[in-house]
């Protein structure tokens, strides 16, 4: 292609088309008559450098996006800023010449120290020229429901793997809430000031700036991250107290927030030196979004998702069987997993199993008091145990007096056979075994694949057994 087909080509006249050569951003083939052959590369290269120059990116920004050293949509966001200034920085200026103009000042008396300490004034930028800083509401939303599911799978999953605890019980979800919300007030001021995004907010094209386009301040990111912890966190924790009062409150914010979403409103936590940008400003609904970008963007999502509910779920599958799986068991092992499985299904024990087979009362938190549903003066039961040399614990005898079925020890029945039986029967066959036991009202016996489970009336007392056969 001749210099006169690529002026044809691309609009550009033969001393633009030189230039750009010169400064490296085509290099056309020489012919041996040493005219230049240009490519049809060439005529694209010289189509994105006309448009980029007309968008003021300067020559070097093109230089570095042609060897990869920049990327453009970095390049665009920071155009956008400068000229966002310059266009200020004009509008200022007109303002102040429509103001010498209706003056009517000449250049003998103008008094320019009084003009000119209105140039240091920033400039008045019409509201609708300014970027909304509630944008992309429906995106923020789901963000932000990933973002604190990472917190409390992170917080939940070290619960259960250190210290066991059973993330279904009602106090167990007040405490998880609180130290997640905890959790996202110290980490994501930190990610804010760094990367300007959190997890959730770069899954969706997210990021958090200043007005100018500048970083948050770490005291920005941190009081922000407040608001967000007090509003919104601090209804998510009250969720967690059954109480008709607090689901109402709940609601009611819960209500607010949809209604400032569906309108497009800041949030409480929301001010007006923060935007959310996307490298466009424009407002476009999540349904609009560029369908691949969605598609990939909400697969990750659910994929997310389901990776922390996952993670929860095998934890608490993990903090539910007991600390010592193997066999043989021995007293202590057996012990361990009696007072573990105690403390994971009902909390805070009252009794708890010690090394000589009793089960010994524990004294309970100051100004709490205890009511024995066996004010009737029920024996406590008792455990004895039957060992084989080389195979460790065998047998595992549980004793109580025989009042009736009432006083059948069904919890105690259940949480040994738990602790005893797991590497014998599979979590399944245990789980089923502890609830047949919570079933039974007098005498019972069950077979397995050499474990055998009795219940019988001894006389005045109730004996429940369990053996390796």
């Amino acid at each position: 292609m001749t210099i006169k087909e690529m002026e044809i080509q691309t609009g550009l006249v033969r001393a633009n088309i030189r230039y750009y050569e010169s400064q490296g951003l085509i290099s056309p083939v020489r012919r041996e008559n040493g005219y230049r052959d240009y490519s049809r590369q060439d005529a694209e290269t010289l189509l994105k450098v006309k448009l980029l120059r007309q968008l003021h990116v300067s020559l070097e920004d093109i230089q570095g996006l042609q060897k990869g050293e920049r990327d453009l949509e970095g390049v665009l966001e920071q155009k956008i800023r400068e000229l966002e200034l310059e266009r200020q920085d004009l509008d200022h200026a007109v303002l102040l010449c429509r103001e010498l103009r209706q003056d009517r000042v000449d250049y003998a008396t103008l008094d320019a120290s009084r003009y000119l300490e209105r140039c240091a004034a920033p400039a008045q930028v019409p509201a609708q020229d300014q970027l909304p800083h509630y944008i992309f509401p429906w995106r923020r939303y789901f963000a932000r429901t990933l973002d604190r599911l990472l917190y409390g799978t992170a917080f939940t999953v070290l619960l259960q793997l250190f210290f066991r605890i059973n993330i279904l019980r009602q106090e167990a979800g007040f405490w998880r809430t609180l130290v997640s919300l905890l959790l996202m007030l110290g980490l994501e001021p930190l990610m804010l000031r760094g990367w300007g995004t959190t997890p959730g907010k770069a899954l969706f094209g997210l990021k958090i700036v200043q007005a100018d386009g500048s970083p948050l301040t770490l005291e920005q990111a941190f009081w922000r991250t407040g608001r967000v912890v007090l509003f919104w966190g601090g209804c998510v924790l009250l969720a967690e107290i059954p109480s008709p009062l607090t689901g109402l409150l709940v609601m009611g914010v819960e209500i607010y927030a949809c209604i400032c979403v569906y309108h497009e409103r800041p949030l409480l936590w929301d001010r007006d030196d923060l935007l959310y940008l996307e490298g466009s400003t424009r407002q476009k609904p999540f349904w609009n979004w560029d369908s691949t970008s969605t598609t990939l963007r909400s697969a990750a999502y659910v994929l997310s998702l389901g990776l922390c509910i996952a993670l929860m779920v095998g934890g608490h599958l993990w903090a539910s069987a007991p600390p010592h799986r193997g066999a043989p068991l021995t007293t202590e092992e057996f012990t361990q997993n009696y007072n573990q499985m105690n403390r994971f299904f009902y909390g805070r024990a009252a009794q708890e199993l010690e090394l000589s087979g009793t089960l010994r009362d524990l004294p309970a938190p100051e100004g709490v008091v205890i009511v024995d549903p066996w004010d009737s003066g029920r024996p406590d039961p008792f455990f004895r145990y039957v060992h084989t040399p080389g195979n460790g614990l065998q047998e595992v005898r549980l004793l109580c007096a025989w009042e009736g079925t009432y006083s059948l020890p069904r919890r105690e029945m259940a949480l040994a056979a738990c602790a005893f039986l797991w590497h014998d029967l599979g979590r399944t066959q245990v789980g089923e075994l502890m609830e047949a036991l919570y079933e039974q009202q007098g005498e019972f016996y069950f077979s397995y694949p050499n474990v055998e489970v009795e219940g019988r009336r001894d006389g005045g007392e109730f004996v429940f057994t369990m053996k390796r056969t």
